[in-house]
């Protein structure tokens, strides 16, 4: 006689189930993906663009599959739902270089939902994932001419990392790669911050200066970064193609202008200490050693 199986059993076989199938599924998407992105690597055709774009689709009710499963097994089954967000981000990102946009941004919504809805992957060892798909997703939005919401995007990103660094500094101490981890995703979210508030007109130059200093006070190539950053821009230039005279942004004169302020300490250092002495103008430059090498092949001639 069979034994009847606890509550707790049958759900475990259940989940255990139902992860096979997601994980089957998710795996058969990615291989005819992967036969078409070969074909078409730039994705320059558009029934490439709209067969990622379904497949894309199909990855998403398999992914809910899971989510509608409960907490528990949302829980039991993270690994898949991290694997099916790496899948996600690639197909969003090619349909993003074929400007289709708004496909992208669809399914990078999804993949954040996906992250933060399980308690597994809001740990600080995912952290640097979630940061790229929300650098991602705010880049979908810039591509759109839509810097308040990426800018949006990000300041929802820096109030997830500060919630995982409350967290994590209420059981001292932090673990070293969780408090990297934090860092780093500051730096580079305080950066788009910087970027978008500038380009969307919530942060005029002169506080755009004042954050930059505030940020990046103590890490100077950082800063010199973030401002690189602040004042490059991912929108396509179609002026030249549709003839429109090419507009400056307002902002853009005050931020350069600031932007040289910051950087012209650092660059005058940097002059100083690779410039030659006027007393060494007539002498070589090349390490003693090189110069006894050449003074020896003299003798020898």
């Amino acid at each position: 006689m069979n034994q009847e199986l606890s509550p707790e059993e049958s759900q475990n076989v259940l989940d255990s189930s139902l992860g096979v199938e997601v994980s089957r599924e998710l795996n058969n998407i990615y291989n005819v993906y992967q036969k078409f992105a070969e074909k078409d690597v730039t994705v320059s055709r558009q029934d490439t663009a709209e067969i990622i774009v379904d497949l894309l689709a199909k990855a998403q009710t398999h992914l809910r599959k899971i989510l509608d499963a409960g907490e528990q097994t949302r829980e039991k089954l993270f690994h898949i739902l991290f694997n099916g967000s790496l899948q996600i981000y690639e197909y969003c990102r090619r349909l993003r270089e074929a400007s289709y946009q708004y496909k992208a941004i669809e399914g990078l919504v999804f993949a954040v939902s996906v992250l933060e809805g399980n308690l597994v992957l809001l740990r600080g060892k995912y952290l640097d994932w979630r940061v790229r798909v929300y650098a991602e997703l705010a880049g979908a939005y810039e591509d759109l001419r839509a810097p308040v919401a990426a800018l949006n995007v990000v300041m929802h990103g820096l109030k997830q990392v500060a919630y995982l660094k409350e967290l994590e500094e209420q059981d001292p101490p932090v673990p070293k790669s969780t408090a990297a981890a934090i860092h780093q995703a500051e730096r580079v979210l305080n950066s788009l911050e910087l970027k978008y508030g500038l380009q969307s007109g919530q942060l005029k130059p002169d506080a755009w200066k004042k954050k930059l200093d505030d940020y990046y006070s103590t890490d100077k190539p950082a800063q010199a970064l973030a401002i690189i950053e602040s004042l490059s821009s991912s929108v396509p230039t179609t002026a030249s193609i549709v003839g429109e005279k090419k507009v400056v942004p307002p902002w853009k004169p005050d931020a350069v202008k600031f932007a040289v302020e910051l950087m012209e300490p650092s660059i005058s250092t940097c002059l100083l200490y690779t410039s030659p002495s006027p007393r060494d103008r007539q002498k070589s430059r090349m390490p003693s050693s090189a110069c006894k090498k050449k003074k020896k092949s003299k003798k020898k001639k």
